[in-house]
């Protein structure tokens, strides 16, 4: 008896000390990038907390985004000036919220959700089949190497994570309990979605459908008031939240029609060029599910998938099916548009961590029965060790690659200021916020729009600029990455890359970001071209200098 409670208490310590690693990854140097901050999507949004001052002018321009998101950052930072100025250290005005505030409020608020996320994973999967189902899940999650990534970014994917779980939360504890109380939280959470990315509209007739099955058997004008009051109190929180939408439809629909025009590949734009000629649902699972959850995990899951869905529909599982559903509707809804960002996928792990959880409970389950081999049984066990471990692994190769280590741009700067004089003539990409610490060291750098280099195959400044240049800076491998991997699309700055790296255009490589063995793992051997681009482009991108070989 002793030695089972010696077993349980270190099997405790050891969980408490791999969700307390998964806390210490979330929170520290949660100011990266300062003070440039690369990221430009929390620089769009910090842009538009910036312009707001209550009262007389809270329209954010800026409807990419949803409000509520903006509007809380906003007066999270009316609080901080507050306070800063009840302790004698003075704001010129307390109404206006710096740039470099906002980014870490944003930040701040990714990282509470985060935490959020890690409880309501525990209890939804205790709601869905016990105690063991919710705690492996929260363990899996602690060590996500995309949690820890999007908790430190100022965006809203942990806000649309944390509420999209919360909804599913809500709908499975009216299909359980049948109250109808939690129909209304559904409704509510459903409005704040929408209020936080205009694309959660999918979830809009969720509730409807599951107020449907559920309640079949129920008069017909019963059932249009009730789904009226569904819909009426989802619209109405959206509309609280984001009032603008309304009071400024214009610039909302213009917003609207370029954001939607970009995602489904209408518009064409130089960030969106590297998903030309992507496989749906296939380019998700090899390019970003394997380094959102760990290359053992992903594949684990797929096999969790498969199994749980097929004993779903041979048995009648209600919540393992609605759990499937939900992830289906969250993952597809987003798979099969022509951009395939990383962060479309995000608020997809929790259900994917529930399934794989649930998964490894049944399969425990199956194994332990007398039937069972003993043999099996410990198959299973060092299995379940071996994903814990190698997940911990793997969140912690990613969080020593991107945020134990300095900034891959500050450090390259420093390392170009030792080497290049300050007045070289210096080439580097436009639109790369990388170049950003170079501009301290340098007076002489140019910035070029290499994405339109085919466009313009006879530009003569392009040929004047390569001439004239001592060296060549590329801030992040973006464009290089998308022109090499389609020559057919991109011919000629194709044939530029290649010839800049072999040495050709008559340049040599001087440096390029180390890539250790922490590195390795975490893009699997190539942090150029492993993984979808925007993995590692805000964070870690990989830098290249060449400098004019001599006559």
């Amino acid at each position: 008896m002793d030695l089972i409670r010696i077993k349980l208490s270190f099997t405790n310590i050891l969980l408490l000390i791999i969700i307390l690693l998964g806390v210490f990854f979330r929170v520290y140097n949660l100011n990266w990038g300062s003070p440039f901050y690369f990221h430009p999507d929390e620089r769009n949004i910090a842009s538009a907390v910036t312009q707001l001052r209550f009262p007389q002018q809270m329209n954010p321009h800026f409807f990419a985004y949803g409000s509520l998101p903006i509007y809380a950052i906003y007066f999270q930072g009316l609080v901080w000036n507050l306070a800063n100025s009840l302790f004698n250290n003075p704001v010129i005005d307390n109404f206006i919220i710096s740039f470099g505030q906002t980014i870490i409020i944003s930040r701040i608020y990714s990282l509470i959700f985060s935490f959020l996320i890690l409880f309501l994973l525990y209890n939804t999967g205790k709601l869905i089949k016990d105690k063991r189902t919710g705690f492996l899940a929260l363990i899996l999650a602690s060590a996500s190497p995309g949690f820890i990534q999007y908790s430190h970014f100022g965006t809203f994917e942990m806000w649309l994570t944390f509420f999209s779980l919360l909804l599913f939360y809500c709908l499975l504890s009216y299909i359980i309990k049948q109250k109808y109380k939690y129909l209304l939280y559904s409704s509510v959470v459903v409005g704040t979605l929408i209020s936080i990315k205009i694309s959660s509209l999918i979830f809009l007739p969720v509730p409807v459908i599951v107020f449907l099955l559920v309640n079949h058997k129920q008069r017909l004008m019963l059932k249009l008031k009730q789904i009226f009051g569904i819909l009426f109190l989802s619209l109405t929180t959206f509309s609280i939240f984001s009032p603008f939408v309304f009071l400024d439809f214009s610039s909302f629909q213009n917003s609207f029609k370029y954001e939607s025009s970009v995602a489904i590949g209408a518009l064409p734009v130089f960030y969106t060029q590297g998903f030309y000629d992507t496989t749906p649902v296939l380019y998700q699972s090899i390019n970003t599910l394997p380094f959102l959850l760990n290359p053992l995990l992903s594949v684990t899951f797929i096999f969790a998938l498969l199994y749980l869905s097929f004993v779903s529909l041979k048995r009648g599982g209600k919540k393992s099916m609605f759990l499937i559903m939900f992830f289906v509707i969250i993952f597809f809804s987003q798979s099969f548009l022509f951009v395939k960002w990383t962060r479309y996928i995000v608020p997809s792990l929790p259900f994917a961590y529930l399934i794989i959880s649930l998964f490894l409970i049944s399969l425990a389950e199956q194994l332990n029965k007398k039937s069972a081999i003993n043999s099996l049984k410990k198959i299973n066990i060092i299995f379940l060790v071996i994903i814990i471990l190698s997940n911990l692994f793997f969140a912690f190769s990613f969080f020593t690659t991107v945020y134990l280590k300095g900034d891959t741009r500050a450090s390259a700067s420093i390392v170009a200021k030792g080497e290049i004089s300050p007045d070289a003539r210096i080439l580097s990409e436009v639109y790369d916020l990388g170049i950003l610490p170079f501009n301290q060291y340098f007076n002489n750098i140019k910035l070029y729009n290499f994405y339109n280099i085919d466009h313009n195959p006879h530009n003569s400044n392009f040929l004047t600029e390569v001439g004239e240049s001592d060296y060549i800076i590329l801030a992040s491998p973006r464009v290089t990455r998308t022109r090499l991997v389609n020559p057919k699309r991109f011919p000629i700055s194709s044939t530029f890359y290649r010839n800049l790296f072999s040495g050709k255009l008559g340049y040599n490589k001087i440096y390029e970001t180390p890539c250790d063995f922490f590195c390795k793992t975490t893009y699997l051997g190539d942090p150029v071209f492993r993984f979808e681009e925007t993995v590692n482009v805000f964070d870690r991108p990989t830098l290249f200098i060449f400098q004019k070989a001599k006559k």
